[in-house]
């Protein structure tokens, strides 16, 4: 039986993608590069943050810090995706009757 659980916000409990993508394609314009919507959804998914930093060639932790600053300006407010409220419910009513 489990007693403790790590949830993993973005990506799974809320949608956070369209604020991360856009931080991403914003920070990689600041090199002067553009890509699309799409790319850095399919690298981010498939793969990590990483990949957008090898697959444009630049590095890694100054794209993610500037991509950070780019999601923070963000107006997108995250929501969670369907069924994240019901599982909590069920799971805070009688949290062995859940089952994975």
């Amino acid at each position: 039986m489990f007693n403790t659980f790590i949830w993993d916000f973005d990506g799974t409990l809320f949608n956070t993608y369209p604020m991360i993508v856009q931080g991403y394609m914003l920070a990689l314009k600041d090199y002067g590069i553009e890509s699309s919507k799409e790319e850095i959804y399919r690298l981010l998914k498939e793969y990590s943050s990483a990949a957008i930093a090898k697959k444009f060639q630049v590095d890694f932790t100054e794209l993610s810090d500037n991509a950070k600053l780019h999601e923070e300006k963000s107006t997108y407010l995250p929501k969670s995706f369907s069924g994240t409220k019901k599982f909590y419910e069920r799971w805070q009513e009688n949290k062995k009757e859940i089952s994975f």
